[in-house]
Protein backbone atom coordinates (compact mmCIF):
# COMPACT_ATOMS: atom_id res chain seq x y z
CA UNK A 1 0.00 0.00 0.00
CA UNK A 2 1.63 3.41 -1.18
CA UNK A 3 1.86 5.81 1.49
CA UNK A 4 -0.82 8.07 0.21
CA UNK A 5 -3.06 4.96 0.95
CA UNK A 6 -2.22 4.46 4.28
CA UNK A 7 -2.83 8.09 5.02
CA UNK A 8 -5.88 7.39 3.17
CA UNK A 9 -7.00 4.77 6.02
CA UNK A 10 -5.79 6.73 8.56
CA UNK A 11 -7.70 9.50 7.90
CA UNK A 12 -11.05 7.60 7.39
CA UNK A 13 -10.07 5.08 10.68
CA UNK A 14 -9.57 8.10 12.61
CA UNK A 15 -13.35 10.05 11.24
CA UNK A 16 -15.36 6.62 12.00
CA UNK A 17 -13.64 6.88 15.55
CA UNK A 18 -14.59 10.06 15.98
CA UNK A 19 -17.87 9.58 15.18
CA UNK A 20 -18.48 6.41 17.13
CA UNK A 21 -17.12 7.98 20.27
CA UNK A 22 -19.33 11.50 19.28
CA UNK A 23 -22.37 9.60 19.45
CA UNK A 24 -21.40 7.64 22.10
CA UNK A 25 -20.69 10.25 24.25
CA UNK A 26 -23.86 12.30 22.99
CA UNK A 27 -26.14 9.30 23.77
CA UNK A 28 -24.70 9.06 27.56
CA UNK A 29 -25.05 12.80 27.54
CA UNK A 30 -28.96 12.44 26.68
CA UNK A 31 -28.91 9.84 29.35
CA UNK A 32 -28.03 11.77 31.85
CA UNK A 33 -30.01 14.59 31.06
CA UNK A 34 -33.06 12.69 30.85
CA UNK A 35 -32.49 10.85 34.48
CA UNK A 36 -31.20 13.95 36.24
CA UNK A 37 -33.23 16.97 34.79
CA UNK A 38 -31.74 19.64 33.22
CA UNK A 39 -28.41 21.70 34.86
CA UNK A 40 -29.69 24.96 36.41
CA UNK A 41 -26.47 26.10 36.22
CA UNK A 42 -26.04 25.64 32.46
CA UNK A 43 -29.17 26.85 32.11
CA UNK A 44 -28.77 29.97 33.79
CA UNK A 45 -25.45 30.16 31.59
CA UNK A 46 -27.26 29.85 28.72
CA UNK A 47 -30.40 31.89 29.03
CA UNK A 48 -27.86 34.39 30.67
CA UNK A 49 -26.21 34.45 27.58
CA UNK A 50 -28.39 34.69 25.05
CA UNK A 51 -31.06 37.22 26.58
CA UNK A 52 -27.96 38.85 28.58
CA UNK A 53 -29.61 38.32 32.32
CA UNK A 54 -28.25 40.68 35.22
CA UNK A 55 -27.20 38.99 38.42
CA UNK A 56 -30.13 39.38 39.84
CA UNK A 57 -32.21 38.25 37.03
CA UNK A 58 -29.74 34.92 36.86
CA UNK A 59 -30.39 33.98 40.50
CA UNK A 60 -34.04 34.53 39.94
CA UNK A 61 -34.19 32.07 37.22
CA UNK A 62 -31.89 29.43 38.78
CA UNK A 63 -34.31 29.46 41.83
CA UNK A 64 -36.95 28.83 39.26
CA UNK A 65 -35.63 25.94 37.38
CA UNK A 66 -35.22 24.49 40.52
CA UNK A 67 -38.23 24.99 41.79
CA UNK A 68 -39.52 23.16 38.80
CA UNK A 69 -36.97 20.50 38.73
CA UNK A 70 -38.95 18.10 40.53
CA UNK A 71 -42.48 18.33 38.60
CA UNK A 72 -40.55 17.97 35.27
CA UNK A 73 -38.40 14.41 36.82
CA UNK A 74 -41.90 13.58 37.93
CA UNK A 75 -43.39 13.67 34.84
CA UNK A 76 -40.23 12.45 32.69
CA UNK A 77 -40.69 9.35 35.13
CA UNK A 78 -44.79 8.88 34.70
CA UNK A 79 -44.04 9.41 30.79
CA UNK A 80 -41.50 6.78 30.78
CA UNK A 81 -43.49 4.47 32.66
CA UNK A 82 -46.35 5.26 29.93
CA UNK A 83 -44.20 4.82 27.01
CA UNK A 84 -43.25 1.29 28.71
CA UNK A 85 -46.60 0.43 28.99
CA UNK A 86 -47.45 1.12 25.38
CA UNK A 87 -44.53 -0.46 24.26
CA UNK A 88 -45.53 -4.02 26.33
CA UNK A 89 -49.52 -3.87 24.84
CA UNK A 90 -48.19 -3.34 21.26
CA UNK A 91 -45.66 -6.39 21.34
CA UNK A 92 -48.32 -8.16 23.10
CA UNK A 93 -51.03 -7.18 20.05
CA UNK A 94 -48.40 -7.38 17.33
CA UNK A 95 -47.27 -11.28 18.30
CA UNK A 96 -50.63 -12.95 17.35
CA UNK A 97 -50.21 -11.29 13.72
CA UNK A 98 -46.57 -12.66 12.87
CA UNK A 99 -45.55 -16.12 11.78
CA UNK A 100 -43.72 -18.07 13.83
CA UNK A 101 -39.99 -17.47 12.08
CA UNK A 102 -41.65 -13.68 11.94
CA UNK A 103 -42.33 -14.16 16.01
CA UNK A 104 -38.93 -15.81 16.77
CA UNK A 105 -36.73 -13.33 14.58
CA UNK A 106 -39.38 -10.37 16.72
CA UNK A 107 -38.72 -11.59 19.93
CA UNK A 108 -34.35 -11.40 18.72
CA UNK A 109 -35.07 -7.68 18.17
CA UNK A 110 -36.93 -7.01 20.98
CA UNK A 111 -34.65 -8.73 23.56
CA UNK A 112 -32.06 -6.28 21.47
CA UNK A 113 -33.78 -3.31 21.46
CA UNK A 114 -34.63 -3.56 25.48
CA UNK A 115 -30.86 -4.24 25.94
CA UNK A 116 -29.91 -1.15 23.87
CA UNK A 117 -32.58 0.86 24.90
CA UNK A 118 -34.11 0.03 28.11
CA UNK A 119 -31.64 -1.98 30.41
CA UNK A 120 -29.10 0.63 29.16
CA UNK A 121 -30.92 3.55 31.08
Amino acid sequence: MSSRGAVLVAFLLGCLVGVVSGARYQRAMLRRYWRRGPDAERAVGRLSRDLGLDDDQRAKVKTLLEKHRQQMLALREKASADLKQLRLSFRSELRPLLKPEQEKKFQELTERWDRKHVDGD
